[in-house]
Order: C-alpha cells, then sequence, then structure tokens
C-alpha cells in the first residue's frame, strides 16, 4: 500500500520537543519524504504559504499538535486571533479541505473548547483527539501510526488560481480514530499503565553503542573549549528542541550549557536543527532526562536517542553544528 503523506502542524514555542520525537518517528514508520514538517521540509527561496498550501492539497492527513501553550496569549494577545498567524492558517487549510485532521496532545495539554477558537477553525475542536504523553510514548504512537495507516488515500494536485481543490473521495473528515480506538485493547492499555509504574518507555536501554563521536573533540572542532570536558566518546543523545537554521537553535544550545551541560550542540537531521546533548553512555543520559526537561518550555517533550540508530550513517562536522548524512 502506498505510505500515507503526513503534514504535522505546530507551533513552535508550545510543541517543539515533542514533534521533534514524533517526526522521527512518524520518519522512520512512513518514511522521511512523506513527513511535512513546514519549514523544515522546505527548500531554500520557498515561499512558506504557498508551500504549506500545495502540501497541504498533496497530504493524505493533517496532524494538528496541541501543547499546554497553544492557545495561550502572548504580550496581551493571542497568537491564534491573528488572521496571518501560520499555524491557524495551516489548521484554516486543512478544514476548508475537508481533509482527516488528527489533533495530537501533548505535554498534558487537554482539547480547546469550541469558544476557544477563532470562527474559522472552530470545527477542529469536534475532532477526536489523540494524546502522546512521555509515560506512555511507544504505545501512544502506534495507536496514531495505526490510525494514520486506516485513512483513505487522497492526496491530489494543488489546485490552480481560482480553482478549487476537489473534496476527498470519502465525502468529508470522518473519525479517523473512531469507536473502537477509544474502547478496543481496553484491558491492554491497562496492563501497560501498570507497567508503566515500573518501565519508562521513553529512556533507552543501558547497553552502550559502540563509540563513534567524541564529546571534547567535537567541541574543540567548533572552536569551544574543552579542557574541563573528559576525552569520552558519544553514546546518546538527549534531543530536546527542533528548529528550522542553527542560529535559531543556538540560544537553546547556550541556555543548556549555563545550567550544567557543557556538551549541549546543534545536530543536522532531516533538514532539521535539533539541540541536543551529548552523553558516554545511556545510563548518563537517561538520568540527565528530568533535568533538561526543567530547562525550558520546548525543552519539556526532551527524549533519548542512540547516536547509532539516530545517526546510521556516522556523523561529520559542519559550520557550527554536527551533521547526520
Amino acid at each position: 500500500m502506498e505510505r500515507p503523506i503526513i503534514f504535522v502542524s505546530y507551533r513552535r514555542e508550545d510543541s517543539a520537543g515533542w514533534v521533534g520525537r514524533l517526526v522521527d518517528d512518524l520518519s522512520e514508520r512512513f518514511g522521511a519524504e512523506n513527513v511535512f514538517q513546514d519549514i523544515n521540509s522546505m527548500g531554500p527561496g520557498v515561499d512558506f504559504l504557498d508551500a504549506i498550501k500545495e502540501t497541504l492539497h498533496r497530504a493524505d492527513c493533517a496532524l494538528v499538535i496541541i501543547g499546554p501553550a497553544w492557545v495561550a496569549a502572548e504580550a496581551g494577545a493571542r497568537r491564534l486571533d491573528d488572521p496571518g498567524d501560520v499555524v491557524r492558517l495551516e489548521t484554516a487549510t486543512a478544514l476548508r479541505r475537508g481533509m482527516p485532521i488528527i489533533p495530537v496532545l501533548v505535554g498534558g495539554a487537554r482539547m480547546p473548547a469550541p469558544d476557544q477558537l477563532p470562527e474559522e477553525i472552530r470545527p477542529l475542536a469536534r475532532r477526536n483527539a489523540a494524546e502522546l504523553s512521555d509515560r506512555r510514548w511507544p504505545y501512544d504512537l502506534d495507536q496514531l501510526a495505526q490510525a494514520i495507516d486506516r485513512l483513505p488515500r487522497q492526496g491530489a494536485p494543488p489546485a490552480g488560481p481560482g480553482e478549487t481543490a476537489a473534496p476527498p473521495a470519502t465525502g468529508g473528515m470522518g473519525r479517523p480514530w473512531g469507536p473502537g480506538l477509544a474502547t478496543a485493547g481496553g484491558l491492554a492499555a491497562a496492563a501497560l499503565l501498570v507497567a508503566a509504574l515500573v518501565w519508562r518507555p521513553w529512556e533507552l536501554p543501558p547497553q552502550l553503542s559502540p563509540p563513534t563521536h567524541d564529546i571534547a573533540g567535537s567541541n574543540r572542532e567548533r572552536g569551544e573549549a574543552s579542557s574541563a570536558l573528559p576525552v569520552a566518546p558519544v553514546a546518546a543523545l538527549v534531543v530536546f528542541g527542533a528548529d528550522n537554521s542553527a542560529a535559531a537553535a543556538r540560544p537553546e544550545v547556550d541556555r543548556a550549557k549555563q545550567n550544567g551541560f557543557p556538551s549541549a550542540t546543534i545536530y543536522r537531521r532531516q533538514g532539521s536543527y535539533r539541540s541536543v546533548i551529548e552523553f558516554p553512555t545511556a545510563q548518563a543520559a537517561n538520568a540527565a532526562l528530568p533535568q533538561i526537561r526543567a530547562l525550558s518550555q520546548t525543552s519539556r517533550g526532551a527524549y533519548v536517542r542512540q547516536l547509532l540508530a539516530w545517526c546510521p550513517n556516522g556523523t561529520r562536522e559542519a559550520n557550527g553544528f554536527t551533521e547526520c548524512p
């Protein structure tokens, strides 16, 4: 079966850490070329809004990632109330097209009520939501992926000037989760909940990967002081941010360094600049995870990855970041 094209809408300040993890996992399952994460999926010189409209016309579904601050006010005014807000434009375009939309709740967020949303995106409040929790991430992710897999493939070429995109063959959005998803497997979910009390699925197993990268060496190549750092191979990473440029990721990395993580740095993976902290062992990465999640709102979705699995083709130093080819 042809793999679905997935559009991911999110607000960076609200959910960038969780989105980075979600995009990584969806890319492994459906292919990186089928997961569109706004500007991270665009080449230079491409008009942002035109690319969003074109991709939504080709996409099979849209995921609207809702974190704790998705509807919050900023500088006295909500960004959602601005007709030019990108998240609002993405959501409104998907709703007008009549494509399947799955709101995805992260960070303990709740689905907004209809009266909290601008009128043009108010129908979003009627969509069944999926939840991705840190404690149940593998299970929740699998449920979400299965729901996406069940959706009809309905991507179409973008509408030309003055044209209206053809409606989906299914005649409306439907409820991609369906009644069975909320109830089926209830016993299994209960068992997983009990297991979650003693097992932490967001953490990596403690096995040590073969050394492929040197913490002190990578800092020296970037011109950073490394005299206080042990020379140790990197086996694991804590990924805590995702941006569209190294410059945008730099403040998060600097904040982590100021808070006791001198091995914080930037990796470029699949077109996205990830804020990461390098560790010599998975145990060390897992132990530091709670402290890293407390650094900022965007780092609350931090997660651990084995370096060899995350960068299977190795790494190379670039200008101000480490590249995963």
